[in-house]
């Protein structure tokens, strides 16, 4: 009986608590393809709402530069598919502004 309940007393202590993350915790990941000519200097993505409209939400993003024809995979604050804009900006400044459905696809290409 004292074996029982040292063991039992033993896994109260955080090691025997479970280590595995609750699905919730992963985030949605996007992939930004550029085939443009120019350098992406930045992007940042935002959830839309049914209507189509942009929510003022920035779920991330990245300013790692990124050359035409490369892609970058980002993790972003969704925790479940959905429908988003990515808002790229280009080395001469312009801003592109490009939908996507992640549910459909987690990439986006960013065109000239």
């Amino acid at each position: 009986m004292k074996a029982l309940l040292s063991a039992l007393a033993l896994c109260a202590l955080p090691a025997c608590t479970p280590t595995a993350t609750d699905a919730s915790d992963e985030r949605v990941q996007i992939e930004v393809e550029n085939q443009t000519a120019q350098v992406l200097t930045a992007f940042s993505v935002y959830p839309l709402r049914a209507d189509g409209e942009i929510v003022d939400d920035n779920l991330g993003g990245a300013y790692d530069p990124l050359a035409p024809g490369a892609q970058a995979r980002q993790a972003i604050s969704l925790v479940a598919c959905g429908k988003v804009m990515v808002i790229a900006t280009l080395a001469d400044g312009a801003e592109k502004r490009v939908p996507g459905d992640l549910c459909q696809s987690p990439r986006v290409t960013i065109l000239p």
